[in-house]
């Protein structure tokens, strides 16, 4: 059966990759999010996550585990984008000097109109 192995290796991929999708869908959130208030750098660090973490299981389990391997991989590295760029949000390093004055301006106006 010339498609056995390939439907065998979706089938794994399903398992392996798809309940991380969530953290993928999350972390893109996150990039549009920080792309939209003008905080590039951050969209780096959760890049530079996903990357150095996928490289290094994809290379150090492929040879061990096969396909397997990058398919860890790759949930692992989605997890760690989305994981560094929760934590760089709940850390509010991403509010700009600008943002900060326009977030106490409105508690100010807030407060008048109370």
């Amino acid at each position: 059966d010339p498609y056995g192995e390939t439907a065998m290796l979706s089938i794994h991929y399903i398992y392996c990759c798809i309940p991380f999708a969530f953290a993928l869908a999350f972390s893109n959130m996150f990039h549009n999010f920080f792309r939209g208030v003008l905080r590039p750098g951050m969209n780096i660090v959760g890049g530079l996550a996903l990357g150095i973490t996928r490289a290094v299981l994809t290379i150090s389990l492929i040879p061990v585990i096969g396909v397997y391997g990058a398919y860890i991989g790759y949930s692992a590295g989605w997890t760690a984008d989305f994981l560094a760029m929760w934590i760089i949000y709940l850390s509010k390093k991403w509010k700009t000097k600008d943002y900060l004055e326009l977030e106490r301006a409105e508690r100010a106006t807030q407060q008048s109109v109370t």
